[in-house]
């Protein structure tokens, strides 16, 4: 590996995503969720499309996001509109359920650890 190369610190991050769980309220992920994720990772981005997502919460090096999402800039309307989303990727495969109170126990999960999570414009405080 090139010596500058080597210097750049590993940019691994783990990403969970909210208020879901696997479709059985098992602790691991299906295969079939495996394979839906892998899907859209080698899904190849066209002309002005981009990976995205709302991150709701950082703790080091984990994020907790709404979802991933492809996105592509529209200049007729000049938003960006969501092409694909993990999320519903994942619904649509019946890989995963809702899980409504996933963010208010991860919450006080923080809170009971000293972690305090800042208020994000948008959102409803659960505590």
């Amino acid at each position: 590996m090139p010596k500058e190369l080597a210097r750049i610190p590993d940019q691994a991050t783990l990403i969970h995503i909210l208020g879901v769980l696997p479709c059985d309220f098992d602790t691991h992920w299906s295969e079939e969720a495996e394979k839906i994720l892998q899907t859209l990772i080698e899904r190849p981005l066209v002309a002005g499309e981009k990976w995205r997502a709302r991150v709701r919460v950082a703790i080091s090096r984990a994020l907790v996001v709404d979802s991933v999402y492809v996105v592509q800039y529209e200049p007729d309307t000049e938003m960006e509109v969501v092409r694909d989303s993990l999320k519903d990727n994942l619904m649509k495969g019946n890989a995963i359920v809702s899980n409504g109170k996933h963010f208010e126990n991860l919450e006080r999960l923080c809170c009971n650890g000293g972690l305090r999570i800042p208020a994000v414009p948008g959102r409803v405080r659960l505590s």
